[in-house]
């Protein structure tokens, strides 16, 4: 039934048309496009929750540019790379550039390495950026000459945790904002993975439309629910997908992103995120007090209050907790359920 896993990866499928995201790609491409005329493009970023198509527009606005001018790319996922060094290792093997002998490489030698191998116009792409161990290294990352692409769920949460001087420095000439999507964009996302992925007559137009209309927006999970259902269906011996496979593959989807998401967990915010499923509710100063008292206990160094609260928005962001009441009384809670 499915024929092409290649086109569910949410993470890595990049389509050839981007569906639903013109105005948006339009902004991005134009300050990108300053390399077509020998200039270093200009900084970038992009906002807006999980799955409303933030780092596939960012992939293929680079990929536009590099049918036009040649061009270097780096994409780095500061939450899966957790460090500095390998942040920018990750960002020197993509650039091409030469190998460092020295057996733990300095922070230094990595960005001299980094300098040497841009050689055209070249962007660097950094998704879940507040996600960055130092947030410090976009200072170093603008001193490079290349266009930066920030991906943040939340602006107003990363500038609150950015230095000033940090800030400055970024000079962010072009800010992205991504809405959820509509039932409309989803069906639309949808057909094309439909056509290239699924055997022929596997699910029907109404079938497409409320896996959209129960997907809320977001395109990662309208994605996996669609897979999901094919594989309901096949495991049934049916050849074509029902309204029934519906609910049950949406809770699926739902389980398998959010499980996804909690592999990707360091050890503070599996801490945190396990302080919360412990209790009812519970306001973010007392999570950061047990946290504290947790880490003490482990004996290693914990992380600001204000980077507990970058945590716990990551958590809501990927649908580990939720959050109820006002910013000033806050409170967290874990996830009954995704059905």
């Amino acid at each position: 039934m499915i024929i092409r896993e290649d086109v569910f990866d949410v993470d890595e499928f990049v389509p050839g048309d981007l569906r639903r995201r013109h105005r948006e790609l339009n902004e991005l491409s134009r300050a990108l496009s300053c390399a077509l005329d020998g200039y270093r493009p200009r900084n970038a970023l992009l906002t807006g929750a999980s799955g409303s198509g933030k780092t596939v527009t960012a992939r293929y606005a680079v990929d536009q540019l590099q049918q036009e001018i040649a061009t270097k790319s780096a994409y780095v996922d500061a939450w899966d790379a957790r460090t500095t060094t390998r942040t920018l290792q990750r960002v020197l093997d993509q650039l091409g550039g030469s190998t460092i002998t020295a057996r733990t490489p300095s922070r230094g030698d990595l960005l001299d390495a980094i300098r040497d191998a841009i050689s055209h116009p070249t962007v660097l792409i950094v998704d879940e950026v507040e996600m960055l161990s130092d947030l410090g290294l976009l200072r170093d990352f603008a001193s490079l000459d290349a266009g930066l692409v920030l991906i943040a769920n939340d602006e107003d949460r990363l500038m609150a945790n950015l230095d000033s001087h940090v800030s400055s420095r970024l000079a962010i000439n072009t800010r992205v904002a991504f809405d959820s999507y509509s039932v409309t964009d989803l069906v639309s996302i949808l057909e094309p993975r439909r056509r290239q992925g699924l055997v022929d007559g596997t699910v029907s137009d109404s079938v497409l439309e409320e896996i959209a209309d129960r997907a809320g927006g977001n395109a990662r999970h309208a994605i996996v629910s669609l897979r999901e259902a094919a594989l309901r269906a096949h495991q049934r011996g049916d050849e074509r997908v029902t309204m029934t496979d519906i609910g049950p593959a949406v809770g699926d989807a739902a389980d398998l992103i959010r499980q996804k998401a909690s592999d990707r967990l360091g050890t503070h915010e599996r801490i945190m995120l396990d302080i919360v499923r412990d209790h009812d509710s519970i306001a973010p100063r007392r999570v950061h007090e047990l946290y504290e008292a947790e880490c003490a206990n482990r004996g290693f160094d914990p992380v600001t209050r204000r980077t507990t609260t970058t945590y716990l928005g990551k958590l809501e962001d990927y649908n580990l907790v939720e959050s109820v009441g006002s910013t000033r009384n806050r409170k967290y809670q874990k996830i009954e359920s995704f059905s």
